[in-house]
């Protein structure tokens, strides 16, 4: 019975060393490949930063560079190319809900997004820039690789008057303070 009890406490040791706790204060920072958009799909890289107001709160402010998507159709007599380039800014609000290694967390916040347009026919271009303002509604899971390391799957939509932004992303968090 004493052999037991002591190897359940020195596997309790290390279990605990792997549990990813979240205080209030912690830190982590990380980056993101991300797919936007409904019908035409854009895809890109991004950075972030998270800060842990409590516990089971944590800010995260992240922003997103999407290649540029470049398409030609041909039609008899010329052709057309667009190009089509975004990024991002959100702002949001992760509530954790999980235990051990694996958190589910609901998100809310602001984001802000890009857009810009080039097209060429027959000699001649045109090109528009617009921004969009609005909320982000949307989940995420995360899981808990190491003390330092977590790896997540995120999706997101902008909601502005026009309409959504759809943004599905995976990502990787590295804590820069310890307990992670």
């Amino acid at each position: 019975m004493k052999k037991l009890s002591f190897v359940l406490f020195i596997a309790s040791m290390f279990f605990s060393t792997n549990v990813f706790a979240q205080e209030q204060g912690d830190m982590a920072i990380g980056g993101n490949l991300i797919m936007a958009g409904d019908k035409t799909k854009l895809y890109g890289v991004g950075a972030k930063f998270q800060y842990n107001m409590f516990s089971k709160i944590r800010l995260d402010g992240s922003f997103s560079f999407f290649l540029p998507k470049k398409e030609k159709h041909e039609f008899p007599g010329g052709s057309i190319e667009t190009t089509l380039g975004m990024w991002n800014f959100s702002a949001n609000v992760h509530w954790l809900i999980g235990r051990n290694n694996f958190k589910f967390y609901p998100l809310a916040g602001f984001g802000i997004a890009g857009l810009s347009a080039k097209v060429s026919a027959m000699g001649e271009s045109d090109s528009a820039n617009e921004s969009y303002r609005g909320f982000n509604l949307g989940a995420g899971i995360e899981y808990i690789l190491s003390e330092t390391l977590a790896i997540n799957f995120e999706y997101r939509e902008l909601i502005v008057n026009s309409g959504t932004m759809m943004h599905a992303m995976l990502g990787l968090s590295y804590k820069l303070n310890s307990g992670y």
